[in-house]
């Protein structure tokens, strides 16, 4: 017996040893796997504090640890960061870690974490930064199958599973969406290696909070859901029993399933009803109420919401549904204010046949409250919503704003006073409203706000609107009187608002409108500052990690301003005083059109800046990615160091005017595209135009520095440009300047050249320096030509001035100056030099040129004189020559003339003799007869 008892203790010991020892054995193997497979698969930076794995506490698992996990992104999410996890918790099972085959994780678990989602485009690409794998494709998806199912390190089991105290932001900026989940816990069980499990789960949120498209839907509401599901893995359904979904106060109950028998096609057979019936279950729904001590509210009533959900779902089409929601008699009052909101009924219901999104009716059969005494009635059928909607609908409220206030805490301070009074009667179809036949369509009413006074401490200014006077027709909301203060701006006006049901009710639509708008004064600096503090507040509301949110402003754009492209609005102003931006504009008179995605300025007249501005263009967002600006802008005397101060685009073109004063006057063109942050792309500018200077002094200026060390003239230091005509060019991420004449101090100047929106400088200054400037050396260099003189009897000189370039070169914080003396280069003295050799070659050249001519003037004297000689020897010959060749010619003819007539004697007797011979021959031949 004391041996078993001894072996039994031995192998006790032998237990407790490897309980303790394997986790040592392989916490370093399935830290390296860990590792290794983050690094493979993700595309960011990866910080893992601390691995804990032990096997005492979940015999025979082991327990796995990961604490203190940071996920930061890469590339355009450098430094933001995704995921800051507390720990993740796993039970592992021991003899796959042993095999080292494949780990099998049974249970996982994630507590104290924040997780931060931002969508956003960039450069025409929609990017997530949770979206860290680093390459996607079926190739790949391939792949992993592969390996998951051949030789994958990790495999699961789960049967458990937990996510708790975690807090999420989600920031959509595609999709308009912010949501922000704090303290978000859910649990679930079930065993999902069978084919059919209940899935048991409870989530709880202690605070939501979500907008849409800059409207808030829930600001930190209450979540409670339990969810327990029979799941059926061979059919794909999912049965919902006794199961309960919980916003605030309101308790919703729902029975039923879903199911997906193909790919294509979802199957569902849902009802859902409350659990209460009281009024104040539903009133926990309104932001506004339940924010502001909700449980002391007194509350008086009946409420029922209950509906269904049946049919398939495929594509466009819908299953049937059916909701109703009803109070009847409701009431609440908060038990330190004096009033009551008496009388709440509503009746509403939302329905759908089935099949397309068209068969959805929407009818409000009442809905009425009496806010401390000030009655709201509203009526609302809509048929057809989505091909051609059928609307009969009205509203008729008296409010009197200040004894809201004795109804519902006023947050923050905030104060209303004024009165609303409004009738508005609609009836018709939307189509009737599109054919223009409007005889048809029953729009009529009035809304008029009068007396309207509006505090809020986080808005930072108070708002006043002495009246509004809105007309209502079948055409249009004419607005026939406008007077309002907004902080110290006021606004004065009138217009309508055209097409506004097809609007509402037709994507397609086109809201038009024109506006006349007058104000004295108009503080955008104002408004825009209020804007921010809001902004400010809700996101420190809104954010549970301030160091976070810094980190994602260094990281994240601000997104262009979108210019809808279903707004046809025409805006006439007349400003008489205008501050934006630290800058003072008045006597601002135009018009700015908003159509086609445009914003277009016409004739856009102001004075700003000490001087005047026309402009004309347009800012385009079809391409929300990129829009674009296209402006041409006529300013006369701008001051100098308030443009630069004021504008950072006029830093980039002219950086030298940070030291200057004075004015300017340009005709500028102007066309390029915006980054996400409206900043333009200096690679896209395109343009130009023409300056005119007014007195511009440019002192304390690097370049000019050295522009006068370069020539030794310290004048040069402060440069003055009165009347100088500049032409310059946008192109290739530069300011092009034509060439120019310029007073560089007391010197004559032409400068051309570029600089770049980098900053970087590649200018010419073409100039003559006077020879007294160079001091010693233009005085050896006079000497030496003084020598030359004396020596060659020549009369050269050194001249007044020497011809200088100025090549300016470098940045505009290290500009660089190189001085190129004539055809040379080098020191002052060194240049006079060379202008002395310079001077004397030109006086050789010239005594050589004058030894020249005098010759040729001689030899040509004398070849004159022996080719007059030649000639007048050529003519006595040929004299003497024409007299022989007459007296020779006259002897032979003679000659010939005598020969001749005694040949024609001789001829003339010897034909005389044939003639009488032959004739004595013809008298015999007849005497012979």
């Amino acid at each position: 017996m004391k041996k078993v008892f001894k072996a039994l203790g031995i192998f006790i010991v032998v237990v407790l040893a490897l309980l303790i020892a394997l986790p040592f054995l392989f916490k370093g193997k399935i830290a390296e796997m860990i590792q290794q497979q983050m690094d493979e698969q993700l595309n960011a930076t990866i910080e893992l504090a601390d691995i804990d794995l032990s096997i005492i506490s979940t015999f025979p698992d082991f327990k796995l640890e990961l604490n203190g996990i940071k996920v930061t992104g890469k590339g355009q999410y450098e430094g933001v960061k995704l995921a800051d996890i507390g720990t993740i918790e796993t039970n592992l099972d021991l003899m796959s870690v042993i095999k080292s085959d494949q780990i099998k994780i049974k249970s996982v678990g994630i507590a104290d974490a924040s997780f931060h989602v931002i969508v956003d485009v960039v450069e025409e690409d929609t990017l997530a930064n949770y979206d860290i794998v680093k390459s996607t494709g079926e190739e790949l998806e391939e792949e992993v199958k592969e390996e998951t199912e051949e030789s994958a390190p990790f495999s699961m089991t789960i049967n458990q599973y937990y996510l708790r105290n975690i807090n999420v932001i989600y920031d959509d900026r595609v999709g308009g969406m912010y949501a922000e989940i704090k303290n978000f816990t859910h649990e679930g069980k079930g065993d999902f290696m069978l084919d059919n499990f209940l899935l048991e789960t409870q989530t709880n949120i202690d605070e939501l909070t979500f907008k849409m498209e800059g409207i808030r839907y829930l600001k930190k509401a209450n979540f409670n859901i339990k969810f327990d599901s029979e799941i059926d893995m061979v059919n794909s359904k999912y049965t919902f029993k006794e199961n309960h979904f919980g916003i605030n106060d309101l308790m919703l109950h729902f029975d039923g399933f879903v199911a997906l028998p193909d790919e294509e096609t979802t199957t569902l057979d849902l009802t859902f009803n409350t659990e209460k019936s009281t009024f104040k279950s539903v009133l926990s729904l309104v932001p506004a109420v339940y924010m502001t001590d909700f449980e002391s509210i007194k509350t008086d009533g009946q409420f029922a919401l209950d509906g269904m959900v049946k049919g398939d779902m495929v594509g466009d089409l819908l299953p049937a549904f059916n909701l109703d929601l009803k109070v009847n008699n409701g009431r609440f009052q908060y038990p330190d204010l004096p009033k009551s909101a008496e009388n709440i009924n509503i009746d509403l219901n939302l329905k759908n046949k089935g099949g397309s999104e068209d068969n959805t009716v929407v009818d409000l059969r009442k809905f009425h409250v009496e806010l401390g005494g000030n009655p709201v009635d509203m009526k609302m059928l809509v048929k057809t919503p989505v091909s051609d909607a059928d609307i009969d609908g009205n509203i008729k409220m008296d409010l009197d704003l200040e004894t809201l206030v004795d109804v519902i805490p006023a947050e923050n301070g905030e104060e209303y006073k004024g009165k609303i009074k409004a009738d508005v009667n609609l009836k018709g179809r939307v189509s009737t409203l599109e054919a223009e036949d409007y005889e048809n369509f029953d729009a009529n009413g009035s809304m008029i706000l009068e007396g309207i006074t509006y505090n809020d401490p986080s808005l930072g200014y108070p708002v006043q609107l002495n009246k509004a006077d809105f007309q209502f027709t079948p055409q249009a909301i004419n607005m026939s009187e406008l007077n309002c203060l907004l902080g110290k701006s006021d606004i004065s006006g009138s217009g309508k608002i055209e097409n506004y049901i097809p609007y509402i009710f037709s994507d397609d639509a086109t809201l038009a409108g024109q506006m006349a708008i007058n104000s004295n004064l108009l503080d955008l600096d104002e408004l825009a500052g209020s804007e921010e503090e809001t902004e400010t507040e809700e996101a420190e509301s809104e954010s549970s990690d301030s160091e976070e949110a810094v980190e994602t402003d260094t990281t994240a754009t601000e997104g262009a301003v979108e210019v809808p492209g279903n707004i046809d609005f025409v805006l006439t102003s007349n400003f008489k005083k205008v501050l934006y931006d630290n800058m003072v504009m008045t006597d601002m008179i135009g018009k700015i059109v908003v159509r086609n995605e445009k914003v277009l300025m016409e004739n856009l007249d102001m004075n700003m800046l000490g001087g005047s501005l026309n402009m004309n263009g347009y800012y385009e967002t079809t391409n929300l990615d990129k829009p674009t600006i296209d402006f041409k802008m006529a300013i006369k005397k701008f001051d100098v160091k308030q443009t630069y101060e004021t504008f950072n685009t006029v830093k980039e073109m002219a950086p030298i005017a940070e030291n200057a004063s004075g004015a300017f006057s340009t005709s500028m063109t102007l066309v390029c595209a915006l980054d996400g942050n409206m900043e333009p792309i200096y690679e896209t500018m395109n343009g130009g135009g023409d300056m005119q200077t007014h007195m511009v002094k440019i002192s304390g200026s690097e370049t000019l520095d050295k522009i006068a060390d370069a020539v030794k003239n310290k004048d040069l230091k402060t440069l003055v440009l009165d009347d100088v005509n500049i032409t310059y060019e946008f192109r290739e991420g530069r300011v092009w300047v034509e060439p120019f004449d310029m007073k560089l101090g007391d010197l004559n100047a032409n400068v051309s050249g570029s600089n770049g929106f980098d900053q970087t400088l590649d200018y010419l200054i073409k100039t003559a320096i006077p020879t007294k400037s160079f001091g010693a050396g233009a005085s050896v260099a006079q000497g030496l030509l003084d020598q030359f003189n004396s020596q060659t009897g020549a009369n050269a000189s050194i001249g007044d001035e020497i011809k200088v370039d100025l090549m300016i070169g470098g940045t505009t914080d290290k500009p660089t100056v190189k001085p190129m003396f004539g055809s040379g280069s080098g020191d002052a003295k060194t240049q006079a030099k060379d202008e002395l050799k310079k001077k004397a070659q030109e006086e050789l050249d010239k005594m050589k040129k004058e030894a020249e001519e005098k010759a040729r003037a001689e030899a040509e004297k004398l070849k004159k004189e022996a080719e007059a000689k030649a000639r007048e020897e050529a003519d006595r010959l040929k004299k003497e020559a024409e007299e022989k060749a007459k007296a020779e010619a006259d002897r032979l003819k003679k000659e010939a003339e005598a020969k001749a007539k005694a040949e024609a004697e001789k001829a003339k007797k010897e034909a005389e003799e044939d003639l009488k011979k032959k004739a004595e021959d013809k008298l015999k031949n007849l005497i012979g007869r």
